[in-house]
C-alpha cells in the first residue's frame, strides 16, 4: 500500500476511518501504531518500541506478560524468554503480543480492524481481551480509555 494512499475503511457499525498505509516490511505493526493519532508515547522509532515493549514486559507485570504470550504465542517458557530477544530485532514481524503488551504499557485500547476468511470486515480489541483472559485487569482503573485503530495485512499476505 502506497504510504500516502487516501483509502477509506468502513467497518460494520457505519464507522469511517481514513487509512494511512505503511511498509509491510516486518516493522509495520509497530508503524501503524507510531503513525496512529491517538497513540501517545515516547518513542519515537519502531526500534525504540521494539525495546520499550520488552522492557516493560520483563518488569513489574512479568507473569501477566508471560500468561498473554501463553495465551496467545505459545505455553512454552523458553519461547516466552526466546521471544524477547526475536522481538528486539528490527524487521522482525510483531501482531498480536506487542499490541496486548503496549495496550498494558500505554492504557491504550488498540482495535484491529481486520478481514476474516469469508472476506467481511471484524475487528478485537486489546482491552476486551486483557479483561476476559487476564485477572484483575478489569479492576485497573482506565482514565479515559484512548483507542488507536489499526488495519493490517496478515503474516505474508501482504496484499
Amino acid at each position: 500500500m502506497n504510504p500516502d494512499s487516501k483509502i477509506v475503511f468502513i467497518d460494520l457499525l457505519g464507522n469511517q476511518y481514513l487509512i494511512r498505509g505503511v511498509l509491510g516490511n516486518g516493522d509495520c505493526a509497530l508503524l501503524a501504531l507510531l503513525q496512529s493519532p491517538g497513540f501517545e508515547a515516547p518513542v519515537s522509532g519502531a526500534t525504540e518500541s521494539r525495546r520499550a515493549i520488552v522492557r516493560y514486559a520483563r518488569g513489574e507485570l512479568l507473569e501477566a506478560c508471560s500468561e498473554v504470550y501463553a495465551l496467545v504465542g505459545e505455553s512454552n517458557e523458553n519461547m516466552f524468554e526466546m521471544y524477547f530477544s526475536q522481538m528486539l530485532d528490527p524487521g522482525f514481524w510483531v501482531g498480536t503480543v506487542a499490541f496486548i503488551w503496549a495496550t498494558m504499557a500505554y492504557n491504550i485500547n488498540i482495535k484491529t480492524h481486520f478481514f476474516n476468511a469469508k472476506g467481511k470486515p471484524e475487528s478485537t480489541s486489546t482491552n476486551d481481551f486483557l479483561r476476559r483472559h487476564i485477572p484483575g485487569y478489569e479492576d485497573i482503573p482506565m482514565e479515559e480509555e484512548k483507542e488507536v485503530h489499526v488495519i493490517y495485512h496478515q503474516y505474508h499476505q501482504m496484499k
